[in-house]
This record gives structure tokens, sequence and C-alpha cells, in this order.
């Protein structure tokens, strides 16, 4: 209810109607209260319902106030009424979550406490910096002991992977998340559990996703007391760690460094090359091989069986997952205990003298064998049997009728070469051998082209002396095999050596 008596005069100053009217209407906001002004002297008094009232009618009296008029402000509100103590709703079984995604987090399930709940979620942006936080947790009672610590335990996982989710459902933690780190697969599920410290069961399930691997090719050969390291390597802690292994290992040996570096984030592959490089150690003339996911080691070895069954165990037990490993390994044959002297004995006098009998004839040459040869020394024997084993156990092939050597040939003949180059003082032919198929005409020069191929990777790349190589073709007059059947066929197909003194 409005009162009073107005009367009209001269000598209002600047802004006079206007803070009237602003004051009038801002009183009308409160419970009661009342307001004079005296020249530029504003003085409101009053009680409001609330503090936000009181605020507000503050803020309006300031904004319509000239900026030469002053504020004698006296407003009160009353004390809010305190109310009744919420009790959080019984969860049953009680339940929480994170799950991450591009650029944030989200939060859910349930907290004890509106103070663990923000414990959790500053947990969560330490954990995850960078991501925004979606905190969806409410508050309800039911909560097992440690249930905050299987929470947070949860959150280190994912924080580990950098992806996934966790469920928690009262004493039981689930994490699903992928990773391309073979050894966090291992290791995760431990951590985790470490974490919670038993107050819940982990389970961890990371679905391994393998990088990769690095298409390259690299080689360690070792020829007498020079190793050379070639090829490409997956970086250059790789390239570092393979010459400290390969100086190790033969400790007298020249090493030579003709590797290149390549930008790859493979595990596996710098493992595979160190089972590759110590398979080596056991090989006297040899060389391994790491061509994209497969370790070859190829050689020959003294007659040492137990020497042999390491390398293959070495394979089978260190080559990491998604490689696989074999060998090519000619193991030289003990040599033959001498023969000793036959003493010659005089006959008995009363032994009657007998005509010896006559030489049996030779017998005819079986198809496939080699015409007779002038004598050869013991050297050239085993230079000729190590060469011709060599050629068996490997692969010597070429394009379907033509005399290109393929690329899966290229072992083979670099451990042909090694042999060879510890073979002095001998002669080499190389025989080339065809099937029946087409015309002789035509398969007598095939079998020449393929012998020359052969001879020019040995003298060209093998480091051989081409005055100690020759090639001839016989084309297919010389089959150790039938040729009725594609199997057959293919054993006639073939390379082989001779060697002379």
């Amino acid at each position: 209810e409005a009162g009073g008596r107005l009367d009209f005069g001269d000598g209002a100053p600047f802004g006079f109607a206007g803070i009237t009217s602003a004051s009038v209407k801002e009183l009308g906001r409160l419970e009661e209260g009342s307001v004079s002004l005296s020249d530029t002297t504003l003085t409101f008094e009053g009680l409001a319902a609330d503090e936000a009232t009181a605020q507000a009618v503050r803020r309006s009296l300031r904004a319509a106030m000239p900026a030469n008029y002053r504020l004698n402000d006296q407003i009160r509100f009353r004390d809010p009424v305190p109310s009744a103590p919420t009790v959080p709703i019984a969860i049953s079984p009680y339940t929480g979550g994170v799950e991450l995604e591009p650029g944030r987090v989200v939060l859910t399930g349930f907290a004890p406490t509106e103070a663990t709940r923000a414990q959790i979620e500053q947990s969560a942006r330490t954990r995850f910096p960078g991501r925004a936080i979606d905190n969806r947790i409410a508050i309800g009672s039911g909560a097992t002991e440690g249930w905050q610590r299987c929470f947070d335990g949860g959150m280190l996982g994912l924080a580990r992977v950098g992806n996934g989710r966790i469920s928690l459902s009262d004493r039981r933690l689930d994490l699903v998340a992928r990773t391309d780190d073979e050894d966090l697969v291992g290791a995760l599920p431990a951590e985790v559990r470490g974490a919670v410290q038993g107050f819940c069961d982990a389970n961890v399930r990371l679905d391994y996703a393998a990088p990769p691997e690095p298409d390259v090719r690299w080689s360690a050969k070792r020829d007498g007391a020079i190793v050379v390291l070639s090829g490409e390597v997956t970086g250059a802690a790789t390239r570092a760690a393979l010459l400290a292994q390969a100086r190790r290992q033969f400790p007298s040996a020249e090493v030579r460094d003709n590797m290149r570096v390549v930008d790859n984030k493979s595990k596996g592959w710098p493992r595979a090359a160190e089972v590759a490089l110590a398979a080596l150690a056991d090989v006297d003339v040899g060389e391994a091989v790491l061509d994209r996911q497969t370790v070859t080691v190829l050689g020959e070895m003294r007659y040492e069986p137990s020497a042999l069954e390491r390398v293959r165990e070495r394979i089978r037990r260190d080559i990491p997952r998604g490689y696989a490993g074999r060998e090519q390994i000619t193991m030289l044959r003990p040599p033959a205990p001498p023969v000793p002297p036959v003493q010659s004995v005089a006959p008995p006098a009363t032994t009657p003298r007998v005509a010896a009998p006559p030489e049996p004839s030779q017998p005819a040459p079986q198809p496939g064998a080699s015409p007779p040869r002038a004598p050869v020394s013991a050297v050239g024997i085993a230079c000729q049997t190590r060469l011709r084993d060599a050629a068996r156990s490997g692969i010597i092939s070429f394009d379907r009728a033509r005399a290109l050597l393929t690329g899966e040939s290229t072992l083979t003949l670099d451990r042909i070469a090694n042999i060879a180059r510890t073979c002095p003082g001998v002669r080499i032919e190389i025989e080339g051998h065809t099937d029946a198929e087409g015309t002789p005409e035509r398969n007598q020069a095939l079998s020449e082209r393929r012998a020359q191929a052969v001879r020019n990777y040995l003298t060209r790349r093998g480091g051989i002396d081409a005055a100690t190589v020759s090639a001839k073709g016989y084309g297919e007059v010389r089959p150790v095999a039938p040729n009725d059947t594609p199997e057959n066929r293919a054993r006639n197909r073939r390379i082989d050596f001779t060697v002379t003194d």
C-alpha cells in the first residue's frame, strides 16, 4: 500500500525522475522496505525473501543510477530454512563404467558420495589428459568394499592401452580393449590385478592386432674371417643391436656393415633377425637370411649332429610369432679312416703258379650316369659331394621353358658360390639337364642356356673365377627317372655339378 504526498518544486538534480521510478519498482520486490532520495543520495532499505532477491535488487538499482548518484544500501534477507538430508538410493548390483571415445571419456554408474564422484572425475582427468570428461555418475548407496579402488584400477588399464571400456558390477571388473603391442597383451592383466589389490575379480580381454610387418630383405653372411651384414633393417637401434651382436658372436672376425635403415615399428622383425644371426654362429660357412617374414639359415658345418640340432631348436623355439624358419645346412662327412698298407708276403715255394683270371668287362653305363672322367683327388671328390648336396637340398629353378633364374634360387646359388670358393685347384663343370618333353634339339639348347645362366650368376655375383667354371648342356639324354609322371619329369629338370682336377 502506497502513501504520502508529493509537492512541486524546482532544483531537482539530473536523473532525478529516472532513479525515483526505478527505486519504486525495486521496492515492490521486497517483503517490506522504504526508499528516500536527498539530492543525489538514494537510501534504500528493506527485507528480501532470500539472498538471491536481495542481490538482484542491488544490481538493478546500480544499473539505473546516474554516475553522480550514491546508493546507501540497507537491504536484508531471510536465512534459508535447512532442508532435510537426502538418503541415497540403495543400488544392487552396484555398477560403474568408463568408455573411451574420440576426444572424451564417459563415466557412468554410481558413487556412494558426492566427494567420491568428484575424486573419480579428477582421476579420469589425470589419466586421460586432453580429453573432455563426461561425468554421468549418480549418487547411490550399496558400494562394496574397495569399490573405488577397482574403478581406478580399471581406468589405469584403459590409460595404458588408450582405448576400450571397463564395466564394474559389485566385485567383478571387466576391461575390453585392443592393442598392437604384443608385450602389453601379456603384461596388462597382471598390472590391473595388482592395482585392484584383490577387492574385485579383474578380467582383462585385449584383442591383439599385429602391426603390418616390414617387406624387407636382410642377410648375414659368414665366409672365413669376414662377416657381412647387408640389406634393410627396421630402425637405427636395430642396426646398432645387430652390429653389437655380430661382434660378440664373432670376436675374431671382421664385421662389415652394409645395412640400410628403413622406418618401421615392428617388434617381431628385430627379434627374428637376432635369431637368424645367432643361428649363423654354428655354421662354418654360410648365410642367414630374413626375407619378409621367413628366416632361412643355409651353409655348411663340421660333422656335429648336436650343433645342427641346436640350430633347428633355436629356430623352432625363438622365432617370434608370425614368422617362419627353415634351415638348409649340409654337415660335412667325417673323413674316412686311413687304410693300413698291406704287407706283401712271398708265396711258399711249393705253391704252384696260377695264371691270373681275365679282367672282367666294364658294365654298360646306366641312364643318367656321367661318362668316365679323369681321376679326381680327395679334395675334388669332397668338393663335388658338397656342391651336389647343396644343389639337391636347395632350389635352383627357372621360368617355364626359359633360362631365367627365379628369385627363390638366390639362396641356393649363394651357398654354392661359398662352397666353390673353398675348393682351390679344381675345375667345376655346371651340367644342365631337361625332361623329354619337346624336341631333342630344343631341349639341348635349353639345357645349355640354363647351365650358362648358373655359370653367369656364380662368376658375376658369387665371385667365382670364370676360368675355373664351365657350363655344358646335356638335354634329355641323362634322365635320373622315367619321364612318365610330372614328378619324375621335375626330377629330370635339374642342374648338377662335376669336379675335375
